[in-house]
């Protein structure tokens, strides 16, 4: 039993040194197939800056998704344009291949591959696309999923919808479920309800009109009422307005002479008469 137990724990021991001797083994240019058969691709990767096979080993590993490539080349131009093998990996793990495509991710705001995958998970999927949407004031992924959800896929339909009147999500969501579906339709219940407007206004107008010119009719029939009554003082007669102030005068005249006649003898009734006076004749 001892036996057992001491042969199980040497098999133990000389596995771990296995593998610690695998594990402390330095990488060469060979272990990566480069400069078996031509110590010239060695030069290509320490022209280009990667001066140890560790180096060399990252971007080979960043940049397998590419395919059959110089990888010398390509880790030249990726490192040149300021890049890492760990940021040159995650940028081509989401199918961006050139530093120049990452650039125009970068120039429409979008810092890292991460921010560039949350927008293609929702199939904006180019550097153009993300900037149509941004153009519009929506400007992240979550924003853009809103829309999508009520069927609008492009930022133009966006911005056709605003121009309808539309000017948020909000105000689209609530349009769509009163029926209006589209831009186009929404510009058409407006113009229609404007000229529901405009009729309300002008039966209005109309209303008013009609009132005024009854209160009118009241007041124009009074008047007449008026003059026919003062016809009945003044009968109409064929005298012009000259002739019937002149005897309206005499009439006023005629009067104040009898009021005076009478004054003059009620004066002579009650004063007594004055003596008679001589006076001497003139020499």
């Amino acid at each position: 039993m001892k036996i057992i137990k001491m042969y199980v724990l040497f098999m133990l021991l000389l596995t771990l040194q296995i593998e610690a001797k695998t594990n402390t083994h330095t990488l060469t240019w060979k272990d990566l197939g480069i400069g078996i058969h031509n110590t010239g691709e060695i030069t290509d990767w320490t022209y280009y800056g990667i001066k140890t096979p560790q180096e060399a080993s990252k971007w080979i590993e960043a940049l397998k998704p590419l395919g059959n490539i110089s990888y010398a080349g390509v880790t030249r131009i990726w490192k040149q344009d300021g890049f890492t093998a760990e940021e040159a990996k995650a940028w081509v793990d989401i199918g961006v291949k050139t530093p120049e495509q990452v650039r125009r991710w970068l120039h429409q705001g979008i810092d890292s591959a991460n921010e560039a995958q949350a927008w293609i998970d929702i199939g904006i999927d180019t550097p153009n696309k993300v900037g149509t949407w941004k153009s519009s004031n929506i400007m992240s992924p979550a924003e853009v999923q809103q829309w999508q959800d009520i069927g609008i896929k492009d930022a133009f339909i966006v911005n056709a919808w605003r121009s309808a009147g539309a000017n948020s999500f909000t105000e689209v969501k609530e349009w769509k479920s009163k029926g209006i579906k589209t831009p186009q339709a929404l510009k058409e219940y407006k113009r229609e309800q404007l000229r529901k407007t405009e009729k309300e206004k002008e039966k209005k107008l109309i209303a008013s009109f009609q009132s005024e010119t009854s209160h009118s009719s009241t007041t124009d029939t009074t008047y007449v009422q008026n003059n026919m009554n003062k016809s009945s003082v003044y009968p109409r007669t064929n005298k012009t307005n000259e002739e019937i102030a002149y005897q309206e005068c005499n009439n006023t005249s005629e009067e104040n002479s009898g009021l005076w006649n009478v004054f003059l003898l009620v004066y002579f009734i009650i004063t007594p008469p004055t003596k008679h006076i001589n006076y001497p004749a003139a020499a």
